[in-house]
Parts: C-alpha cells; sequence; structure tokens
C-alpha cells in the first residue's frame, strides 16, 4: 500500500488513494487544518507569486505543470472538506496563480474551476485582501473572454476596475500616496476594459480606457521596466484602429508594440502582435506581409505553446495567406502541420 521511487538519488514514497481516505476520515479538525496549512505554505514555497508586470506563468519555472496539478487535486480537497476547513486567503492566491497558468495554455474550463473557488473563497471572507478580490475578478473575466461569453466578461473586468478605483479612493481617504503598483494595477484593469469593449464593438469605450491606461503606464515608466505592459497598450490601441479601418495607424502602434517587446521573455505577446498584425494585413489583401507576419507568429507560437489552439489558429491563417498566392506550400501546411517552415 506504501510504494517507494528513487528519483535523482532520493526516496519519495506514495501512498494509495484508499489508505489516504482512510487516515483523513480519522483525523481531527485540528489535524486536518494543520495538514492544510502546511501544504498551501510548502506549495507558495515553490511556486513564487506572479508579478503584476510579467507574463503569465511560464513552462521555464522548474516543475511549474506539476505544481499547478497540486493545486488543482487541493482544490478538489478542499472542497469535500470545506465545513472542517478554514480557507484561508493563501489558499485563494495559490488558485487565483495556478488560474493565470491554465489560461496561457488555454486550459480554459480547469482554469475556471480555481478562478471560481478563489471568487468563493474570497467573497465568503470579509478580512481578504481587496486587491486580490480585483486580481481574481479580472482573470475570471480572461477566462470568460477566451470562452466566447464576451459580455459577461465585461461584467468581471468592470467589477475588477471599479475594485481598484475604490482602492485609490480609500487611500486618499486615509491621507495615503498611492505608489506604483497601486497605480499600475487600475492601468491593467483599464487595458482589459478597453480590450473587451473593443470586441463588442464599443471602439469610443475603448479608445478611452486605452487612453487612461496608456496615460498612467507612461508616468511610470522611467521608474521600472514597464515594456511588457506598454506592450498591452500598444496591441490594444492598434486593435481598435484595425477594427475602424484606420490601418496605416494600426499599422504604427503594432510595429511598436512589436518593437519594445522582448524577444526572449514576451514570446507569447509577440506571438498575439505577429497574429493579429497579419489578421489585418489579410483583410487587407496585402497576402505577401501577412504571410511574413504569419511565419512569425506561427514559429513563437510553436516554440512557447506548442500543441495549443492558438498554434493551431496562426497555421489555420498562414496556410490561407499560401493558398491566396497559389503556393504548393499550402497543402504542405494544411495536411502535416510542420512545426518548421522552410
Amino acid at each position: 500500500m506504501i510504494t517507494r521511487h528513487k528519483v535523482d538519488g532520493s526516496s519519495h514514497f506514495s501512498v494509495h488513494r484508499q489508505v489516504k481516505r482512510h487516515v483523513h476520515n480519522h483525523l481531527k479538525a485540528a489535524q486536518l487544518q494543520n495538514a492544510f496549512d502546511w501544504a498551501l505554505k510548502r506549495l507558495r514555497q515553490l511556486f513564487p507569486r506572479q508579478s503584476p508586470y510579467a507574463e503569465p506563468l511560464s513552462n521555464r519555472i522548474k516543475g511549474c505543470s506539476e505544481w499547478i496539478s497540486h493545486i488543482i487535486a487541493i482544490n478538489r480537497a478542499a472542497s469535500l472538506l470545506k465545513e472542517t476547513l478554514q480557507l484561508p486567503q493563501l489558499l485563494a492566491q495559490l488558485f487565483q496563480d495556478g488560474a493565470t497558468y491554465l489560461w496561457a495554455r488555454g486550459l480554459l474550463e480547469e482554469g475556471k474551476g480555481l478562478t471560481l473557488a478563489a471568487k468563493e473563497i474570497c467573497e465568503s471572507h470579509k478580512d481578504c485582501d481587496q486587491l486580490l478580490i480585483g486580481e481574481v475578478y479580472s482573470f475570471h473575466a480572461c477566462i470568460l473572454s477566451d470562452s466566447g461569453d464576451i459580455d459577461q466578461a465585461a461584467t468581471y473586468f468592470e467589477r475588477s476596475a471599479q475594485n481598484r478605483r475604490e482602492h485609490l479612493f480609500r487611500l486618499k481617504q486615509n491621507h495615503q500616496t498611492a505608489d506604483m503598483l497601486d497605480e499600475i494595477l487600475l492601468a491593467n484593469a483599464y487595458n482589459n476594459l478597453a480590450g473587451i469593449y473593443c470586441a463588442q464593438g464599443r471602439y469610443s469605450d475603448a479608445e478611452l480606457y486605452n487612453e487612461l491606461s496608456l496615460g498612467i503606464k507612461k508616468r511610470w515608466e522611467k521608474q521600472s521596466n514597464l515594456s511588457y505592459l506598454l506592450t498591452l497598450s500598444y496591441q490594444n490601441i492598434a486593435m481598435v484602429y484595425a477594427r475602424r479601418g484606420k490601418f496605416d495607424d494600426a499599422a504604427i502602434y503594432f510595429e511598436k508594440a512589436i518593437a519594445l517587446s522582448d524577444p526572449d521573455e514576451s514570446m507569447v505577446r509577440r506571438a498575439l502582435t505577429f497574429h493579429n498584425y497579419g489578421s489585418m494585413r489579410y483583410a487587407q489583401g496585402l497576402v505577401a506581409l501577412a504571410q511574413e507576419l504569419m511565419e512569425q507568429a506561427f514559429q513563437l507560437r510553436w516554440e512557447s505553446l506548442g500543441d495549443h489552439y492558438d498554434t493551431a489558429t496562426s497555421l489555420h491563417m498562414l496556410a490561407a495567406c499560401y493558398h491566396a498566392q497559389k503556393s504548393e506550400d499550402s497543402l504542405i501546411v494544411a495536411r502535416y502541420c510542420s512545426p518548421r517552415l522552410s
């Protein structure tokens, strides 16, 4: 029932799930709580908190996928033991970071399960950190948006922005000065609002919130490296121009986003910029330009995401470009989905 494994010279023991269940059923509430708290703290040590200035969690972090599986397992255990355990804010933070990782990989249902669990914990604890609640609303909205539920996503993005505004208002009431993090979190919330309003066709609203977001980031760009966050704003502005048919203006901001992003650290974001830029050029009928951009998008997505629906989307558009130019390569790309471009 107890199995010993050796990995890299170290011994690891695994216990059959029926044995675990039997032991848990005979533990007192205090014993369960102690074990639960220890597991959460250990996970947080291994799974560092994300910076608001960085892209979502990456496979480059050693053991990242394994930690996410542990977080999902803890969510299941916590659901079963909800009446017994005190669910701390640390658990909500872990769920939130795990959901961010899953969302970035297109695992939307798994991510939604974690954001809903984090949301329930935050809303049921009066002393929960209000900034964490805003973050949970934001990433829950991202998952809803990518799942196609645009209107519901807009509701949660609006809640997140309201949460950030209220935080700044409370600071002012208490005669405290907002720091860079406080303002950047509001800028991120406005950036998300702009993106969802663009998706809804509310272009004037999108332009307003893009301006507000970019203005805040510009105020702080000399104090910190905000290149990743600025690329989000430039991409959003480009998309609004593209949707309105102002292709030359859109191209300027797409180029700004590409120039500012770090090739080594922003592969997913750069890929999205190349993909959207290429889609615009394809819609213009500039197929040769679109093909070059889509080749970049597909290669970056293959390297950073691998087998992912975003990779497939870029591959589909690349095949369309080849086909429009009557190239035989379109059949090869479409049929074999080759990861390497000739």
